[in-house]
């Protein structure tokens, strides 16, 4: 059984938003930085178990959206599927994920965790 996945991430729109303090190829890889991208994955299955010569395609689009609600930045993705080879013949649009990230621009050492529940302690 094979499997290729081949990704490419393309550019930072000029609406974007760097953080002065964190250069542009570290917040390329940061997935709270507030840059626009499109990710494009090409996920090929050379064959599958228990079907004799069959193969699979599918292509993957993740745009990523930086945008703010009042004061709430915001960061949402979208994971789209297109099906263009599969066993069964069929093609097309698979199930699509859409996932909203609230970024809290806050300094790590102002950031406070609360829990709810019986905690361990180290002594």
């Amino acid at each position: 059984m094979g499997l290729l996945i081949l990704t490419t991430v393309a550019g930072a729109g000029a609406a974007a938003t760097v953080p002065t303090n964190q250069a542009l190829d570290q917040a390329a890889n940061d997935p709270t930085a507030s840059l626009i991208a499109v990710q494009i994955q090409n996920i090929y299955s050379g064959n599958y178990y228990n079907l004799h010569d069959e193969s699979g395609n599918m292509v993957l689009l993740r745009p990523v959206v930086p945008f703010t609600t009042g004061a709430l930045s915001h960061i949402a993705r979208a994971t789209i599927p297109y099906a263009t080879l599969s066993p069964s013949g069929k093609t097309g649009l698979g199930d699509s994920v859409l996932f909203d990230l609230i970024v809290f621009n806050q300094s790590s050492s102002t950031i406070h965790s609360r829990t709810s529940g019986p905690s361990a302690r180290p002594r």
